[in-house]
C-alpha cells in the first residue's frame, strides 16, 4: 500500500487520513512490515474507493496525475453518454410533383426509458425538434415531431391545431431495439406542410447508431502507454534498490 508522506493529496483526504494511517502508508511504502490499523473516518469512507485509490496514488508524477483526472472525467462522461444513445437519421421525401427533399439530423434514445429524446431534424427547409407523440404501432414504432415555426395566422398567443407542420415517421423497431441492433430503417413517413398546401411522403429512410469518436480509443491507448511506462519505472527502481 502506498502512502501520502508529503501530504500532497486533496485537502479533504489529507484531513481525513489520521496519523496512524500515515504511518501505515509510509511503512508499506518503505517495505517495512509494520502492523497498523486504518482509521474509520466518515469522510474517508464517504469518498469511497476512488478517494482511497487517489490517496494511495498521490506520489505519481504530475503528468500521470493529470492522466488519472482525464480518465475519471472520461468515465463519468461515458456513463452519462450510455444513458442517451445518439442516432443519425437520413432519408428522402417526395412531393406530388416528384420533387425530392432530404431528411437529415439526429435524435437520442434514452436507454433507460426506451423513448426517443432530443430530436434535431431538418426537412424541407424547416427544423423538426418538438416530439409530440410516440409509441408502438404493431411491430413498428410511430414517432410524430413538429416544427417550432408558426404557420400563417398563428402565434404564441394563438397556438391551436394546425399552427405547426407535423412530421410523422414509422420506425422499423422500438427505440430499445434500435439500440440493440445499432439502428434500423424508416418504413413510412410524411410531412404535412400546411402553408405550402401539400404533403410530402417518404421514399426511403434509415436510422444508424452514431459511432464513438475515434479519439476515444486513441485516448485510452495513451493512458495505457502512460501506465506501462510508470510500471517499468517502478520495476527499474525496485531492481536498483535490491
Amino acid at each position: 500500500m502506498d502512502g501520502d508522506p508529503a501530504g500532497r493529496g486533496c485537502p479533504e483526504l489529507r484531513d481525513a487520513i489520521s496519523e496512524n494511517h500515515f504511518r501505515c502508508g509510509r511503512s508499506a511504502f518503505e517495505g517495512r512490515q509494520t502492523p497498523c490499523q486504518l482509521p474509520q473516518s466518515r469522510l474517508h469512507w464517504r469518498l469511497g474507493f476512488f478517494g482511497w485509490w487517489l490517496s494511495m496514488e498521490v506520489r505519481m508524477r504530475p503528468l500521470s496525475r493529470l492522466a488519472v483526472v482525464c480518465l475519471t472525467v472520461l468515465i463519468i462522461g461515458q456513463a452519462n453518454a450510455s444513458t442517451y444513445v445518439p442516432f443519425t437519421v437520413s432519408g428522402t421525401f417526395t412531393d406530388p410533383s416528384r420533387d425530392t427533399f432530404a431528411l437529415a439530423g439526429s435524435f437520442d434514445v434514452n436507454a433507460t426509458s426506451g423513448l426517443v429524446a432530443d430530436a434535431s431534424l431538418q426537412l424541407a427547409g424547416e427544423p423538426w425538434t418538438n416530439i409530440i407523440s410516440q409509441g408502438s404501432a404493431g411491430s413498428f414504432y410511430d414517432l410524430s415531431i413538429q416544427t417550432p415555426i408558426f404557420n400563417a395566422g398563428c402565434s404564441a398567443s394563438n397556438n391551436g391545431p394546425g399552427c405547426h407542420d407535423i412530421l410523422n415517421l414509422v420506425l422499423s423497431a422500438s427505440p430499445s431495439m434500435l439500440v440493440v441492433d445499432h439502428g434500423g430503417s424508416i418504413v413510412a413517413g410524411f410531412a404535412a406542410l400546411r402553408d405550402a398546401g401539400f404533403t410530402i411522403t417518404l421514399v426511403n429512410g434509415a436510422v444508424a447508431a452514431t459511432p464513438l469518436p475515434g479519439a476515444l480509443s486513441l485516448f485510452a491507448t495513451g493512458l495505457g502507454a502512460l501506465g506501462l511506462l510508470r510500471w517499468r519505472r517502478k520495476r527499474k527502481a525496485a531492481v536498483v534498490d535490491a
